[in-house]
């Protein structure tokens, strides 16, 4: 699919001079800083020296005294605690951390993952029946209820108060729960807006050791499970985000507990210095896998053992789980892109909405995001579940889904989710209606700069000798992520020798560029088969791409992963 190249505007000189400094005269660095909006003293040294007094007081965001004192109630009069959370990896880790931690202080502790299958996402009245059925007073539900408006209201009527922490986007009407915690609600304070589930879990628990003078590291210790749910929920890696995955990435790298330990055993991970990408493709699909095909409740068995055989077992079998996962969704997948394919309409249309009734509810966001890789546009997959619709939908740049989907609220029984991604339910009769009402809503919204997948170029830099220096500065920018992508650049007119084909779609070569220098790197483009030919013949392209670290060439340290390429 034709990629468009959009270039960032250079920084005024002026400005770019005034930070060199900072940066140690490194004039890319500075740039890219200022690109990306750090352009003071003070904002440059938290950027690039991300340190836990960075972080905000969990007593700015509303309803947090609440929550607390409610907490200190349920442990003075000794009342039964059900953590409850949802069964992704943001859920999970959210309901390993707030457990971990309390156990510590209240032995009435239980948690509860729902069944992705048979409850469904959120607060389910299973749920509550379970609670109500042993004695809980008080259920932490993590990663969801923000629009649980009925399910709240059950519980109330069992005499059980909920205390909601969740970051998916607020309803006008909220559920009467004891507290919501929620930084996007309206009227909270809180000044950074962008926490996962456990982030807000984590702040939960921190509240509570400050008002009891608990020592912070029994909180702070924790931050590798809010690590991996930021960048398994690809939420911006801004703020307090950056902060906490850059110190808990360095928590999972040089001191890991058992159970990540095993994680990385596992996935061969052991001997590598772990980023961001190991864990949204690495350790996050683990996690996630129990959810999609089984139960997640070992998930929560994993995190909380030290037994490093029992782990390391747990981690197997989670890995077996997911490798499950892949098989079905690379069937799934093919059978919606073959559905595309051979419908007209289908191919012809701004949007993709597809249902089978056979495809597995635990996969169906998944294969929206393949769907979106060869069609380019915002698409929901949905399967049937306890007689409804159920399903996930996935977008593209810059196209609020959530947004879009709200829209249909008329044909739909539920629906919860972020602008890049969502879930939703509904009736089978109004499946026709709701996709019509999408379609025209995509077709009304989706620019025409928006029909094409855009590859972001920070700079357009020629090929020299000190890459390797650079790449090493450029590190100092990590963690990247959402709203702090790994730099992109842009080379022109380079050639390529040794040029081969990785199963019959990647290609590895050695890049140079002859007009400039002959100074050559090695490189890798995933997925450019189209343009294998005319690079095997020595044709000149110009070339997309960033830094990586290179596994298998000890004499050049560094490769290029290329995003895309032209051919001159």
């Amino acid at each position: 699919m034709e990629k468009i190249w959009v270039y960032k505007d250079a920084p005024e000189e002026k400005k770019t001079q005034e930070i060199l400094p900072l940066v140690a005269n490194n004039k890319i660095v500075a740039t890219l800083l200022l690109q990306r909006g750090y352009d003071t003293e003070e904002k440059i040294k938290n950027f690039l020296s991300p340190n836990i007094s960075h972080l905000h007081d969990p007593f700015l965001m509303k309803d947090m005294h609440k929550a607390v004192c409610r907490i200190e109630q349920s442990i003075l009069h000794d009342e039964n605690i059900l953590v409850y959370g949802d069964y992704d990896v943001d859920g999970t880790t959210a309901v390993f951390l707030v457990y971990k931690f309390l156990h510590s202080y209240h032995q009435k502790l239980s948690f509860y993952i729902p069944n992705r299958h048979l409850e469904g996402y959120g607060i389910s009245e299973k749920g509550i029946m379970w609670a109500s059925e042993n004695g809980i007073k008080l259920i932490i539900a993590l990663d969801c209820g923000i629009k649980s408006v009925d399910k709240v209201s059950l519980a109330n009527s069992l005499g059980i108060d909920i205390i909601i922490c969740d970051h998916h986007i607020p309803d006008d009407v909220l559920p009467n729960a004891i507290a919501i915690l929620n930084p996007k609600q309206s009227e909270c304070p809180y000044p950074y807006k962008e926490l996962t589930g456990c982030g807000i879990g984590l702040k939960l628990v921190h509240a509570f050791s400050l008002k009891n003078d608990i020592y912070e590291g029994e909180v702070l210790q924790h931050l590798y499970a809010v690590a991996i749910s930021i960048c398994a929920d690809i939420v911006p890696i801004t703020g307090e985000n950056r902060v906490i995955t850059a110190l808990g990435i360095e928590q999972i790298q040089n001191n890991p507990p058992t159970a990540i330990r095993m994680l990385k055993k596992v996935l061969g991970l052991e001997h590598k210095k772990i980023n961001v990408t190991d864990i949204v493709f690495g350790i996050s699909p683990i996690i996630n896998a129990p959810g999609r095909i089984s139960n997640a409740d070992i998930i929560i068995k994993l995190l909380l053992s030290d037994d490093e055989e029992e782990c390391f077992q747990f981690a197997k079998e989670m890995n077996a789980e997911n490798k499950e996962r892949r098989s079905i969704e690379k069937i799934m997948s093919g059978e919606a892109i073959s559905l595309i394919e051979n419908d007209a309409t289908l191919q012809a249309a701004h949007s993709t909405v597809l249902f089978q009734e056979h495809w597995n509810k635990g996969v169906v966001g998944i294969v929206a995001s393949r769907c979106i890789e060869k069609y380019y546009r915002p698409t929901i997959i949905l399967t049937e579940s306890n007689g409804k619709l159920v399903g996930s939908g996935r977008s593209i740049k810059d196209f609020d889904l959530y947004n879009a989907i709200e829209e249909c609220k008329d044909f739909l029984q539920q629906f919860g989710g972020h602008s890049h991604a969502a879930g939703l339910t509904l009736e089978k009769q109004h499946f026709h209606s709701f996709a019509k009402k999408f379609e025209e809503i995509v077709q009304r919204n989706k620019k025409p700069y928006l029909l094409f997948p855009k590859v972001e170029i920070d700079m357009v830099i020629p090929f020299h000798d000190n890459f390797l220096s650079l790449f090493q500065n450029l590190s100092q920018m990590a963690p990247f992520g959402p709203s702090n992508m790994r730099p992109t650049f842009a080379s022109t007119f380079v050639q390529a020798k040794n040029v081969t084909l990785l199963k019959n779609a990647h290609i590895k070569m050695f890049i140079t560029q002859a007009r400039e220098t002959n100074v050559g790197y090695n490189a890798i483009a995933f997925g450019m088969l189209h343009v294998y030919e005319a690079i095997r013949s020595g044709a000149y392209f110009h070339i997309a791409y960033s830094f990586e670290k290179s596994d298998f060439s000890p004499h050049i340290p560094i490769e290029l992963h290329i995003k895309d390429i032209k051919i001159d």
